[in-house]
Order: C-alpha cells, then structure tokens, then sequence
C-alpha cells in the first residue's frame, strides 16, 4: 500500500514540473511580445511626462527662491528630477516608470506642502 502510494506521489510530482516547464516554454514568446509593447507605449509617453515634469523643475526654483530649499520635498524633488533626465538620457523603459511614478507621487506631497503653508500657498 505504502509502495504504491509513494509512486503514485512521484508521478503526481513529476506531472507538475512537466506542467510547469511546459507552461514556462509556451508563455516565455507572449511575454516577450508583451514587453515589447510595452516598452514601444512608453516611447510615446514620455515626451508628455518630461514636459510635465519639466514645470516641477520650475518649482523647485520657486522654493527655492522663496527660501525653502532646505526642505525635504525640495530636496526629493531635485534628487529625483536628476535621476529622472538621466533615466531618460539611457536607462531601461522599467527605470523610467519607477522614476515617473516616484516623480509623480513627489508632484502630489508638493502639492500638499504648498496648500498646507500660508507662507507657500
């Protein structure tokens, strides 16, 4: 009984990896073609967003000028601008979007340290 219940396990275990290899082997080309994609989208996104974060450039000097410098969004903000042009000067479309949505989520705690100052606002 036991015998065959430890074949029988076996051959459970080796139709799964059997599975999943060949899942791997028929998914691998569609994800490819899926990346590429995407990647081709994103060309076309990012001549909008270096506009739109060009004005946050223009912030940053604004605060700046108005003696905020020191700071911490101004100073994310910068950081992040920086590696933002030099993402766009040669780095992967994944580095882009990781930089977008960081830059994004920075536009939104300007926002609000702007609002939540009498002194910015």
């Amino acid at each position: 009984m036991w015998r065959r219940l430890r074949w029988v396990l076996l051959a459970l275990v080796v139709a799964l990896v059997a599975a999943v290899v060949t899942a791997v082997v028929v998914e691998k080309p569609t994800l490819d073609d899926d990346e590429k994609a995407v990647d081709a989208r994103w060309a076309d996104l990012r001549v909008p967003l270096t506009a739109r974060y060009s004005t946050l450039d223009g912030a940053v000097a604004a605060l700046a000028a108005a003696g905020e410098s020191d700071r911490a969004v101004t100073q994310d903000l910068q950081t992040d601008l920086a590696t933002w042009k030099d993402a766009i000067d040669g780095g992967s479309p994944a580095r882009q979007a990781a930089i977008a949505n960081r830059l994004e989520g920075q536009g939104a705690r300007l926002r609000a340290n702007i609002l939540g100052s009498p002194r910015l606002s």
